[in-house]
């Protein structure tokens, strides 16, 4: 552990402190006992390996790391004692960390009569401080825990959770949202979908009304083996994205006649819900904004 007259550097992780830029602090090497060693590697958080490696007359750790009583004469210009290990650092602020009392000191502590410690002492302090492992719950304290717990188990179980979504996993950002259904944004999505879903939620799959033909307000279809948002998120696997319907059945663990199914309906749904709206502004808005020219030679053109 002799301190090092050499270009030397401190190997702690945060310290950059270099025997040239503070002459005033000592560079001790690593100690030949491999216990000791052991210990200096795991307290200065490194680990051997390809890019840190323990080296004689190479590897360092400073005097700021060692208390003063790590040295013989209580100076850090002096040399260390035999099997001490470095204990400050950064992630510590450089203080020594505190030493916790033993199991017997602090049962001894607990032990004593408050009445016969002083208010102002330490163990009266401790007494004060210091977890009471062994005294016991006041008489139906534990009937009255379990009786709580019953309670907040029977609430869980009244709570309607929602169940967890493949969408969940292509809402992370608008890349996302843009590229799997060619919405510009989550916040469109969001305001498209809450105008949709009421009414998407009765949708009568495409095979059933096949069935059923032309009657009369069919019935909904029943409960769907997947939330209705993940159904729209097949659709647009399959028309937005264009993935194969194999890959698409793979993904949502279902059958391939399944995805065509949800496709097929989804695509008759949005067909009539979309071409309800109107998208064209009116003649005479038209002509206001028509350059002189059309209006001339094309007066009415209406694109």
């Amino acid at each position: 552990m002799a301190e090092s007259k050499n270009r030397s550097f401190c190997c702690v992780p945060g310290c950059s402190c270099c025997n040239q830029k503070q002459p005033y602090l000592s560079f001790h090497s690593f100690p030949s006992d491999q216990a000791t060693r052991n210990l200096w590697i795991h307290t200065v958080r490194r680990e051997e390996g390809p890019n840190f490696s323990v080296r004689k007359g190479n590897t360092y750790v400073c005097s700021r790391h060692f208390a003063k009583e790590d040295y013989f004469g209580g100076t850090t210009i002096s040399r260390l004692k035999s099997g001490v290990v470095p204990s400050l650092f950064p992630w510590n602020n450089f203080t020594a960390p505190l030493k916790r009392e033993s199991v017997f000191e602090r049962v001894n502590k607990r032990q004593l009569v408050p009445s016969q410690a002083d208010d102002n002492s330490a163990a009266s302090k401790a007494i004060k401080m210091d977890h009471d492992y062994v005294t016991h719950p006041p008489a139906g304290a534990l009937d009255e825990a379990l009786g709580y717990i019953e309670d907040l188990e029977a609430r869980l179980k009244r709570v309607d959770l929602p169940s967890p979504t493949l969408f969940s996993r292509y809402w992370a950002s608008d890349d996302q949202i843009r590229f799997y259904t060619k919405f510009p944004s989550e916040g469109l999505f969001r305001i498209f979908w809450e105008s949709i879903a009421p009414s998407a939620s009765r949708l009568v799959y495409w095979t059933k009304a096949k069935r059923i033909g032309d009657e009369a307000c069919p019935e909904p279809s029943p409960p769907r083996i997947m939330p209705l948002i993940d159904e729209f998120l097949m659709y647009s696997f399959r028309v937005a994205v264009g993935m194969k319907e194999q890959l698409i059945a793979d993904m949502f663990n279902v059958s391939i006649a399944t995805v065509s199914r949800v496709t097929i309906t989804w695509a008759n749904y949005l067909f009539i819900v979309l071409s309800s709206v109107k998208i064209w502004i009116k003649r005479e808005k038209v002509k206001l904004s028509m350059p002189p020219k059309f209006q001339k030679y094309c007066p009415i053109c209406q694109k």
